[in-house]
């Protein structure tokens, strides 16, 4: 009975380490950045400037059309000029990024 008990608990600890031993190891990544260019990053997007078109900029594609609206301050705007990046509900855009 001894010996079952005692091939019990190796079997386990020796199951449990090579699964812990083996699971993969993974790296976050490192990103240095100063507060300048953490600043000067921000200026950047508030003072953005771009042109609105409602012939380029409010197209939907008629899968979503059911399910989003044009915002507010865009309604009734044919064209403008616009300062900093416009919000973009569930997207983290920036300068140089971007979602649908």
């Amino acid at each position: 009975m001894k010996n079952k008990w005692t091939s019990l608990i190796v079997s386990l600890f020796v199951g449990t380490s090579v699964f812990v031993v083996s699971a993969p190891k993974t790296k976050a990544a490192t990103v240095t950045i100063t507060r300048s260019q953490v600043e000067q990053r921000a200026q950047s997007m508030m003072d953005l400037v771009w042109n609105y078109n409602s012939s380029k900029n409010s197209n939907i594609s008629s899968q979503y059309s059911a399910y989003v609206t044009q915002p507010k301050q865009f309604q009734g705007i044919g064209s403008a000029q616009m300062t900093g990046i416009p919000y973009n509900w569930g997207g983290i855009d920036g300068i140089d990024t971007y979602s649908y």
